[in-house]
């Protein structure tokens, strides 16, 4: 159509000419912009004496990458857990730089130095939370089996690596020792020698009970079972909606409870003692796990009675899961002390994510040395503090 003044809107309305739009999403080719820092040195010709100017400080060195590419590399590697010779290949093939193995190593370290922080705010806070979730996993470090602790909530992430498992290894992360809320975790026994308060997962309960059924061929278990998850229900319908359980309710469900215990305890009775054969006889899985559940009946039920306590211990696990999926990739860790800033880092990822903050921008502002802190949020929100760093940055 070449006629100059032809109004278009009209023209379509008279032949009814169907008008279709298509739209293609595609980003520019990246690029890499190289900044140049100068700095000139004067000298006074009067005194003699020589004033330079300064470099900004995250300048350090004649040629170095800037905070957005090692963030990059930082998300590829400990966000996504892409191996570090992939991480290399995608570099080269998306920015046309290529970076060895042993830098990104290098910028692990360096992050983790600028996290130290973060990880002083993040204990000390949760040291103070109403409920905390704790979990650990095995994992491979320099050909050794080590364990990997998680402390979480719903907001904030921890892991530490520490060498011993137990209540040594618990002590040197300085959570739980000065802790005096609800713990959330398994029946391992470490926990339970802490003065906080207990609350067990009852998904591994119904698993235990899962397995009694199947070894006595009894009732009470499946019984049991279903106890605890209309106990589950109803605090989804109450507490769900900010209320209580009723009483009778809750009442009803610990008396309950209290029958099917004594049930199983009766169709289990301990073992015969045998005056022949000196030493103590095994009860059995069946038995101990009555009197586990009979002894601690006050803390598996404690989802009923508080809103705060969840049903079950997911929260670890679901935080737990990446770093095991890391090491299903990896097979394990050449140096303790990598793998513990590799934890730190994996730390300020999961609570920056938790938190709605972008991951990359998160990183970027921590390689500026401003790390976002549950501490520096009372009055703004994450995205608007991490521009307010990047700005001073």
């Amino acid at each position: 159509m070449n006629a100059p003044n032809v109004d278009i809107a009209l023209f379509l309305e008279k032949y009814s000419v169907l008008k279709k739009d298509r739209f293609l999403i595609s980003p520019p080719p990246p690029t890499i912009e190289l900044t140049e820092h100068q700095s000139f040195t004067i000298c006074c010709p009067h005194c003699g004496l020589k004033t330079s100017g300064d470099f900004p400080e995250d300048v350090t060195h004649p040629v170095q990458y800037g905070s957005r590419v090692k963030s990059y590399q930082t998300y590829l590697s400990h966000h996504q857990l892409i191996p570090y010779e992939r991480v290399t290949e995608i570099c080269s093939d998306l920015f046309g730089f290529s970076v060895s193995p042993g830098t990104i190593v290098n910028l692990t370290h360096n992050l983790a130095k600028k996290l130290q922080s973060f990880k002083d705010d993040i204990v000390n806070i949760l040291q103070n939370e109403p409920v905390i979730h704790n979990d650990e996993t095995g994992v491979r470090v320099e050909g050794k089996l080590h364990w990997l602790h998680v402390t979480c909530t719903p907001n904030l992430t921890h892991y530490s690596l520490q060498r011993k498992r137990g209540k040594e290894g618990m002590d040197n992360i300085g959570i739980l020792p000065e802790f005096h809320g609800i713990s959330v975790h398994d029946f391992w026994g470490p926990y339970l020698s802490y003065s906080c308060e207990h609350s067990f997962c009852c998904a591994h309960i119904i698993r235990e009970l899962i397995r009694a059924e199947e070894e006595t061929s009894q009732k009470w278990p499946y019984d049991l079972i279903e106890l605890l998850l209309g106990a589950k229900e109803n605090k989804e319908i109450f507490h769900g909606v900010g209320v209580p359980i009723p009483p009778i309710i809750r009442t009803s469900l610990m008396e309950s409870y209290d029958e099917l215990i004594q049930i199983g305890l009766d169709e289990n009775p301990p073992p015969v003692v045998d005056e022949v054969k000196r030493g103590r006889k095994k009860k059995g899985f069946v038995r101990n796990l009555l009197e586990r559940l009979k002894e601690w009946k006050e803390s598996v039920l404690r989802f009923i009675n508080d809103p705060l306590v969840p049903f079950d211990n997911n929260q670890a696990e679901r935080d737990i899961r990446m770093m095991k999926i890391k090491m299903k990739i990896s097979g394990g860790f050449r140096s303790f002390d990598t793998a513990s800033a590799i934890a730190l880092i994996r730390s300020y990822i999961s609570t920056i994510r938790k938190n709605g903050i972008n991951v990359i921008e998160g990183i970027v502002s921590a390689f500026h040395n401003f790390p976002w802190s549950p501490n520096r949020t009372k009055d703004i929100s994450g995205e608007s503090l991490l521009s307010q760093n990047l700005a001073l940055a």
